[in-house]
């Protein structure tokens, strides 16, 4: 479970290169989920019906610990 947001071109290469954007399907989204959870790159989230492959995996810190993680999906 998560907050899905349309990631910009520019929000997206904040943690993907611009060769690794162009080979993703598009639209890009951005999945914002608690710090526990287990998702990582290569897994599968379903959203709207539709299946997304998680593409990176970034931990979201605040004061050194961290408070969630941000999925770039497609």
């Amino acid at each position: 479970m998560g907050w899905f947001r349309i990631a910009s071109y520019s929000r997206a290469l904040l943690y993907a290169t611009p060769a690794e954007h162009s080979t993703y399907p598009l639209p890009v989204r951005t999945m914002t989920v608690p710090a526990t959870d287990p998702t990582g790159v290569g897994d599968i989230v379903v959203w709207d019906s539709q299946s997304l492959t998680v593409r990176k995996a970034v931990n979201v810190r605040l004061g050194g610990q961290t408070v969630a993680r941000l999925l770039l999906v497609a």
